[in-house]
């Protein structure tokens, strides 16, 4: 099973949105979303593969962001700021409930952004048309 996530601010900081979609076999099978009043876009990446992982517990999971930080976080830094105290680091609460859900059989992979993938196009949809963007590279098909 494969998850796209995605979030996005408009402007940053301000009003968010964070959305993840399940893919098995190139077919959609579940997407969400959700908003968030005032917040940031990192902060937006970050619930968007907290919620996915949610949705799909227990599960080995390829998910696919395109926000380098999350992916790194999740990945590398998250254990080692645990050691250090969590000293300077922004989104403290959303990364402390990232490691709660840590399992090693999720594995983040870094996809980049707006370069016509279809998953990931389709996932940054949801966040612009949710948030009442008019951007949307794929509107005919999907928004």
């Amino acid at each position: 099973m494969e998850i796209y996530t995605d979030g996005a601010c408009h402007p940053n900081p301000g009003k968010g949105s964070w959305a993840f979609i399940v893919v098995n076999n190139n077919t959609l099978l579940h997407e969400n979303y959700g908003l968030v009043e005032e917040t940031t876009n990192n902060r937006m990446e970050l619930k968007a593969v907290i919620e996915a992982i949610k949705y799909c517990e227990g599960k080995s999971l390829t998910i696919y962001s395109d926000s380098l930080l999350t992916v790194n976080t999740y990945n590398e830094w998250m254990h080692k700021w645990v050691k250090k105290g969590f000293k300077k680091k922004k989104n403290v609460d959303l990364v402390k409930e990232l490691l709660e859900l840590y399992s090693p059989e999720i594995n983040l992979k870094h996809i980049k952004a707006h370069n016509g993938h279809i998953w990931n196009e389709y996932v940054d949809g949801i966040c612009n048309k949710s948030l009442g963007l008019d951007f949307c590279p794929y509107t005919e098909l999907f928004c």
